[in-house]
């Protein structure tokens, strides 16, 4: 029993220090980094102070630090991993593209070596960025020495350089540190769903190193997207690139226009690539996050029948002719339309998403040629109104008044008398208006219908999709 209460304390603690002391979960982006060292002896080897001290390539000691496992160097340093590279250790030679940093720094060397004073002996280095032109992290080394043997104040300046070159490891930790490279953020949507078709502003905030420090504001991420299209950023592949910036990236996004009811993935990709002269090449996921593309959409077919009767047709059209002839044109016009979500689950914006218009036309030809050969064309295009009030889909009305429709129309018609003398006032009557045509409430069915005078109205739905969105807003979400 002891024994068992004994474990339980233990497993406690082990929860609690968990819970208080978490250990970090972030992994690391490790890229590969091209070090150059330029460490100049600008002394020529005719003199006497090379004479004493010495500079044989490498042997300034600099490179073994950053090359060997003894300090530190080699495969102790993983993330970044890092290549050195020996410039000319004598004379300066032009930066290499391909170096990422350079440590830069010369020996000055002052005295003639000669008891008491000797030679007194400064260096200075900086860990250069070669990219951006800035100093990552400097030091100084000062000391003297006084030749009494042959080799004497080399061997203290190869002990001085590798004290120096020590300073400046872990090396991978410096740079780490000073390129914060993202490997988190969190993304903040305008809008989820999204309409088909429509845009909405994706803001990316904290980006943030695996310790959680702000990134470098000229690092680079690369954001793609499965099913939409980013509007802004540099085109890379399948990605756009964008510049950390303040740590606040904001992304123009744009849903497919297809009606499709599916899943969109927003990938955020780092880079390895630091220098700004190179492309940003996709390295490590930094977050992925999905959203939903909504769309239900319908139409509604909108038919004229002038068959029977219309003013300008009672006017010209007389008794007693001998008309032959009717309709020659029947077109239905549509009107396309998309339900919108909003906040509350049951409701829905109708928005209007273009429309074909209807074209009729007839032709009366009398036998009797005193009477007049008449010809009537006219067209008309609808649209969806906010008079008397905005379209809505209300599931929580009766079944019978889903859709509140309200639907105007642009109409222009022409009716001529073709035998009328050219001047006469029936030769071609011209008319143009506006107006709002039939407000009503609908059921949400596919094939309802609804007529006034001269037009009917057909409604075009997916009745699978109707259901569905009547139990979304049963559950409430």
């Amino acid at each position: 029993m002891w024994k068992n209460s004994q474990s339980m304390i233990s497993f406690l603690v082990f929860f609690f220090c968990i819970c208080l002391f978490p250990f970090p979960s972030l992994s690391k982006t490790c890229c590969w980094r091209n070090v150059g060292t330029e460490i100049l002896f600008p002394y020529d080897k005719e003199c006497k102070i090379y004479n004493d001290m010495g500079y044989i390539g490498s042997d300034s000691g600099w490179d073994q630090v950053f090359l060997s496992a003894q300090y530190g160097g080699g495969p102790a340093l993983k993330c970044p991993r890092i290549d050195v590279i020996e410039l000319n250790p004598v004379k300066p030679v032009p930066r290499k593209a391909l170096l990422d940093y350079v440590f830069s720094g010369r020996y000055i060397v002052t005295g003639d070596g000669s008891p008491p004073g000797g030679y007194a002996v400064t260096l200075h280095v900086d860990l250069i960025d070669q990219g951006h032109g800035k100093k990552v992290i400097s030091a100084n080394a000062n000391w003297s020495c006084v030749r009494r043997e042959a080799g004497d104040c080399l061997r203290v300046r190869l002990e001085e350089t590798v004290r120096l070159a020590r300073t400046f490891q872990p090396l991978d930790s410096f740079i780490y540190e000073y390129e914060r490279i993202p490997e988190t953020a969190r993304v903040e949507l305008e809008k989820d769903p999204i309409l088909a078709g429509e845009r909405m502003k994706i803001v990316l905030r904290n980006l943030a190193d695996a310790n959680s420090k702000p990134s470098q504001s000229w690092q680079r991420i690369l954001i793609k997207v499965e099913k939409g299209r980013i509007l802004n950023g540099e085109s890379r592949g399948d990605f756009k690139v964008f510049q950390v910036g303040s740590g606040t990236v904001e992304v123009e996004y744009q849903a497919p226009d297809s009606c499709k009811n599916d899943v969109e993935t927003l990938t955020v990709m780092n880079s390895c690539t630091i220098r700004p002269d190179m492309p940003a090449i996709p390295e490590s996921e930094i977050v992925r996050q999905t959203f939903n593309i909504f769309c239900v959409e319908g139409k509604i077919r909108i038919t004229e029948d002038w068959t029977s009767s219309h003013p300008l047709k009672s006017m010209l059209v007389m008794p007693n002719c001998g008309y032959q002839g009717g309709a020659t044109k029947k077109v239905p016009a549509f009107l396309a339309f998309r339900l919108k979500p909003t906040k509350d689950p049951c409701l829905y914006e109708v928005i209007d998403k273009g429309s074909s218009p209807s074209v009729y036309e007839e032709r009366y030809v009398p036998s009797n040629r005193k009477c007049c050969d008449y010809q009537y064309a006219s067209s008309k295009l609808y649209r969806l109104s906010d008079t008397p009030a905005p379209s809505v889909v209300d599931l929580r009305n009766s079944p019978e008044k889903f859709l509140s429709v309200s639907i105007t129309n642009r109409h222009t018609y022409t009716a001529e008398c073709l035998n009328a003398p050219p001047r006469s006032p029936l030769r071609k009557i011209d008319y143009s208006g506006e107006w709002d045509l039939h407000n009503n409430l609908w059921p949400l069915k596919n094939g309802h219908v609804d007529d006034i005078k001269t037009s009917r109205f057909e409604l075009i739905i997916d009745e699978k999709e109707v259901k569905e969105l009547k139990n979304r807003c049963v559950r409430g979400k």
